[in-house]
C-alpha cells in the first residue's frame, strides 16, 4: 500500500519559569563528601548496596545459523523454506547475591523450621534466642509473660510474614531492623549468631554482582511466499514457528534479574517474554483491471475510462499467538527476590485463557474461580489465620488447580507458563488516481486500519492481572486497537 495523505500539527508549548532560581552563589568549594573514600562500610550500617563485576568479564557472543531453500512454484511466485536459529552465549546478567538463607540453623533449629513452628501456633527455641527480653507489643518475652512466638504472632510488624507465607521476608528484617534495638543486627548479635548468619554480605542491602551468568537460545521454521508485481497483483504472505529459551531478557539499566534459587540456577530457564510461537504475516495490493490498456473496458469512453480506471485495493492480515504470561503468588517463600510463582497441583493447560467479554469487563479465565488456600488452614487459628488474604485458584467445580508456595518451597509452576490471547489485525485500504495531465494527477484514499475493531490484547499483556492473590485474578484491565479511519486527498506531480 502507498502512503497516505500528509498531516502537520502544530504546537505551543508554554513553560512556567521558577521563582527559585538555582546558581552557585552559596556554593563552597572543596564540597565536603558524606564519606571517606574507599572506606569500611561498618557491619551495622546493611542500608547500603555494593555494585562489582566479574574481574574475568568476557565479551557476550552469539551464533547464527541458518537453511534455505527456494523454489519457484509458478511464473513470477517462488516459495523459501527456511531453519533459523541462534545461540548466545556468556550473556550479562546482574544478580544480587545477598540472597537470604532460610536454611541458616542454629540451636537445633532451621530458621525454616522455626518460621513454621511460630505460623503452627508452636514455640520456637531460634525465635525465642532472638528476641529474649524484648516487647514485641504485647509483654516481655521469654520467661516473664509470655515467649516469641506469641510476640510475633500479635506484632504488626512481623505478623504480616506469616500470614503470606514469607519466610525470607522474616530472615531479613532480623538482619536489618532496628526497631527493636536501635541498631541494625543486633537482633542477631544479642544472640551470639554470626553476622553472616542470613546473606553473606551482611553489611549491605544488597550486593549486586555482574557476570556472564547467562545463555539463550532461538529456533525457528519459516515459510515464505512471495508473488511478485504482475498482471496487476502484488502478494507477500510468510509463516513462523518458533521458541525463544533464556533466563533475562537484558532489559534493565543493570541487567539486574536475581535469581530464584542461587544455587540452582536452572530454574531460571524459561520463555522469554518477547517468545511469540505463531506468527502469519499477508500483505498484498491488486490493481483492478478496468479501463484503457486493461482487461475490462479497454475501450471505454473517455469520462467513462477516467472514472473506472486506476483503482487499487490493499491489505494487511497480521495474525500473532499470544504472548508468554507469568503467574504469580506470594513472595519470599523461598528468597526474597519477586516472581515469585504458583505451586502447581491440577491440570492447567498453557492455552488455557481466553479472552473473554462479561457484563463487568473482560477477563482471561472466565470458567476459573478463587477460593480459600489450603496454606490458611495450617496456621494459628485466632490471630494468623483471619488475617491471611492467600487464594488458590480452582476450576468451575471446585477442584484446586494452583495455591501459593509453601515455606521453603519456590513456586512450582514454570516462569512465563502461560500462552496469552493471541490477536490478529486486518487492515485495508483504497485509492483511486486520476490523471489530469502528464506529470500531474490526483490521487483520492480511503485507509481502514484494524478493519473488523479487534481489541488487541497482546500489546497489553502487562495489563492482565496475573496475581492468585489479588481479587481482579485474570482481569484484563487494558487494551489497544480501535478501528481508525482514514480519507485522504493529494496531488501528485
Amino acid at each position: 500500500m502507498t502512503g497516505g495523505a500528509h498531516r502537520i500539527a502544530v504546537r505551543t508549548v508554554m513553560t512556567a519559569v521558577s521563582t527559585s532560581l538555582l546558581n552557585l552563589a552559596n556554593a563552597t568549594l572543596p564540597l565536603t563528601p558524606l564519606g571517606l573514600p574507599l572506606a569500611t562500610v561498618p557491619l551495622d550500617d546493611r542500608t547500603q548496596t555494593v555494585r562489582v563485576f566479574d574481574s574475568n568479564l568476557r565479551t557476550p557472543y552469539v551464533q547464527n545459523w541458518n537453511f534455505t531453500i527456494q523454489r519457484e512454484v509458478f511464473k513470477n511466485a517462488t516459495l523459501e523454506v527456511r531453519y533459523v536459529g541462534n545461540k548466545g552465549t556468556k550473556l550479562i546478567r546482574g544478580a544480587n547475591i545477598n540472597e537470604q538463607n532460610i536454611f541458616a540453623s542454629a540451636f537445633g533449629e532451621t530458621l525454616l523450621d522455626a518460621f513454621k513452628a511460630v505460623q503452627e501456633g508452636r514455640d520456637s527455641v531460634m525465635m525465642d534466642r532472638i528476641f529474649n527480653g524484648l516487647n514485641l507489643g504485647t509483654g516481655v518475652i521469654n520467661g516473664t509473660t509470655i515467649r516469641a512466638g506469641a510476640g510475633l504472632r500479635s506484632n504488626t510488624n512481623t505478623q504480616t510474614f506469616f500470614v503470606n507465607n514469607n519466610v525470607a521476608g522474616l530472615a531479613g528484617y532480623i538482619n536489618n531492623t532496628n526497631q527493636l534495638t536501635g541498631v541494625r543486627g543486633q537482633l542477631l548479635r544479642r544472640a551470639g549468631l554470626p553476622e553472616n548468619f542470613f546473606v553473606g554480605n551482611p553489611q549491605f542491602t544488597a550486593a549486586s554482582y555482574t557476570g556472564n551468568l547467562a545463555n539463550s537460545s532461538f529456533h525457528s521454521f519459516q515459510l515464505d511466499f512471495n508473488h511478485r508485481f504482475s498482471h496487476g497483483v502484488l502478494l507477500q504472505s510468510n509463516y513462523t514457528w518458533s521458541k525463544a529459551l533464556g533466563e533475562e531478557e537484558g532489559a534493565s539499566q543493570e541487567q539486574l534479574d536475581s535469581y530464584r534459587d542461587g544455587r540452582n540456577r536452572r530454574l531460571d530457564k524459561r520463555l522469554l517474554t518477547f517468545h511469540t510461537p505463531h506468527v502469519w504475516r499477508t500483505n498484498g495490493v491488486v490493481e483492478l483491471p478496468l479501463g484503457p490498456g486493461r482487461k475490462l473496458f479497454s475501450n471505454a469512453p473517455k469520462p467513462v475510462a477516467r472514472l473506472i480506471e486506476r483503482w487499487q485495493f490493499g491489505l494487511i492480515y497480521n495474525k500473532f499467538a499470544g504472548s508468554p504470561l507469568a503467574l504469580t503468588g506470594v513472595v519470599g517463600t523461598y528468597n526474597q527476590f519477586t516472581g515469585n510463582t504458583p505451586t502447581l497441583v491440577g491440570d492447567f493447560p498453557r492455552n488455557l485463557g481466553r479472552a473473554t467479554k462479561l457484563d463487568n469487563g473482560m477477563v482471561l479465565f472466565p470458567n476459573l474461580k478463587l477460593v480459600s488456600d489450603p496454606s490458611r488452614n495450617r496456621m494459628e487459628s485466632v490471630v494468623l489465620s483471619p488475617r491471611s488474604t492467600l487464594q488458590a485458584v480452582a476450576d468451575a467445580s471446585g477442584k484446586i488447580l494452583l495455591i501459593n508456595a509453601l515455606p521453603g518451597q519456590p513456586g512450582s509452576l514454570q516462569e512465563q507458563y502461560l500462552t496469552g490471547p493471541g490477536t490478529f489485525r486486518f487492515d485495508v485500504n483504497l485509492v483511486k488516481r486520476i490523471t489530469v495531465r502528464e506529470t500531474w494527477a490526483f490521487e483520492l484514499r480511503a485507509d481502514l486500519i484494524n478493519l473488523t475493531n479487534t481489541p488487541q490484547i497482546d500489546d497489553y499483556v502487562n495489563q492482565i492481572n496475573t496475581d492468585i492473590n489479588s481479587v481482579n485474578f485474570g482481569r484484563i484491565t487494558g487494551a489497544g486497537g480501535n478501528r481508525i479511519a482514514v480519507l485522504g486527498l493529494r496531488l501528485n506531480f
